[in-house]
């Protein structure tokens, strides 16, 4: 066979194979459209529950956070009227006493009547309050997707761990399950973030190394994950093999 022959037999067969290609695109056109729709209904369904749970959760933090407010309020509302009441109860005693007397004594000198030390009043609703946030890690995460979601932007409506610990650091958790399990998913923020920096290497002068660092965190995650499912271990497993 000379060289022209073995060209034109190579061209043929490439001209059979896109034809072959576009049958089997035409015969399985309407499967494949089925699917992209069954996934985009299968995505758009986890979309609208993810908002309604986030919804949920900020409106119980909102309830909850009025209470507190409230509550105060009315505490330092009855400290007050308490302090009144004695102060006019001192008073009312005082001027009996003179008036038993009949008259004043001219060398009695009047002591003043200590008023009753009140609490300094609550700081406006609208000042923020240095209450400690309580809040307890998501035991339902089944990626490192999630969990690192957690902790650099809050999930399900609740606060970043991240931020949690910058502000707070131990007070936030209060129980010793909570402290203990935060432990173990610690040594998972802590891998995702020794494997970005060795991806970091040099950076260029003008580029942000902070959010290079975490472009990198994130596409650390990604790359876990798809290794993890390949091996086909849970994130339970994947924690234990650090």
């Amino acid at each position: 066979m000379t060289g022209r022959e073995a060209v034109a037999l190579i061209r043929y067969e490439i001209a059979n194979l896109e034809k072959t290609i576009k049958s089997l695109l035409d015969q399985h056109a309407d499967k494949l459209m089925e699917f992209f729709d069954n996934r985009l209904t299968s995505l758009e369904a986890r979309l609208t529950q993810t908002i309604g749970e986030m919804m949920e959760q900020s409106m119980k933090d909102c309830v909850e956070d009025t209470k507190t407010i409230m509550a105060q309020a009315i505490r330092q509302y009855l400290l007050n009227s308490i302090a009144g009441l004695e102060e006019m109860r001192v008073r009312m005693n005082q001027e009996t006493t003179n008036a038993d007397h009949g008259q004043e004594n001219s060398n009695f000198t009047n002591t003043p009547i200590p008023r009753p030390t009140i609490p300094p009043p609550i700081p406006p609703a609208s000042q923020p309050q240095r209450i400690v946030p309580q809040y307890k890690l998501n035991r339902k995460v089944s990626s490192l997707f999630q969990i690192w979601q957690e902790y650099k932007n809050g999930i399900h409506g609740g606060p970043a761990v991240e931020q949690l610990e910058k502000k707070w650091q131990a007070k936030w958790r209060t129980s010793e399950s909570e402290r203990q399990y935060f432990a173990r998913r610690k040594k998972i923020y802590d891998h995702i973030k020794q494997l970005a920096l060795k991806r970091l290497g040099d950076v260029p002068e003008g580029v942000d190394k902070t959010a290079r660092f975490d472009e990198l965190c994130w596409e650390v995650v990604k790359d876990e994950d798809i290794r993890r499912e390949k091996e086909k271990i849970t994130v339970s497993q994947y924690k234990d093999r650090l």
